[in-house]
C-alpha cells in the first residue's frame, strides 16, 4: 500500500503541473497492470474521483476493477493508446518504445513500473510531443529512501 500511496501523491504533483488541477474529479487515468501496486493505485484514484481505464494480463483482475471501480477495460496491448489525461504504467518496464510511443494520447506518463521507457531517447520523444514524463523514482521516492 505504501508504494501505491507514494505514486498517488506523485501523480497529484503531475496533475497540478501538467493539468493545472488539484482534484481528480473526472480526470481520466489509464492504468496498465493491476497487481498489488496498480490495484491499490486504481482504488485510490477511484476514491478521489478519477475515471479509469484498466488493463492486465489477468482477466479476472480486470473484471474486478470494472465491478469495483466502474473502470473501462481494454486489452493489454491497447492500453498505451487510450485517450486519457494520464497513462500510469504499473506493470513491466519498457512499455514505451518506438512502436508504442506514436499511439500515446495522453498529457502525462507517470506510474509505478520501473523503467517504463525502452530506451533513453524515448524521454526526448515524449518531450517533443509535450507529454510530461515523471519516472517512478521521481514520483515515488519512497523506493529510494525506505523508512
Amino acid at each position: 500500500m505504501h508504494t501505491a500511496k507514494g505514486v498517488f501523491h506523485g501523480l497529484a504533483a503531475v496533475l497540478e503541473t501538467r493539468l493545472l488541477r488539484n482534484d481528480w474529479k473526472g480526470v481520466h487515468v489509464a492504468v496498465q497492470g493491476l497487481g498489488n501496486v496498480g490495484w491499490r493505485l486504481a482504488e485510490l484514484l477511484h476514491r478521489a474521483g478519477a475515471r479509469l481505464t484498466v488493463s492486465d494480463i489477468r482477466r479476472d483482475r480486470v473484471d474486478d476493477a470494472v465491478r469495483s471501480f466502474g473502470a473501462r477495460a481494454v486489452a493489454p496491448d491497447a492500453i498505451h493508446a487510450v485517450e486519457a489525461d494520464v497513462f500510469a504504467p504499473c506493470a513491466l518496464g519498457g512499455v514505451i518504445d518506438r512502436d508504442t510511443i506514436g499511439g500515446l494520447r495522453v498529457k502525462a506518463v507517470a506510474g509505478a513500473a520501473n523503467n517504463p521507457l525502452a530506451a533513453d531517447d524515448m524521454a526526448d520523444a515524449l518531450a517533443e510531443r509535450v507529454i510530461l514524463f515523471a519516472p517512478d523514482f521521481v514520483i515515488n521516492p519512497r523506493d529510494l529512501f525506505p523508512p
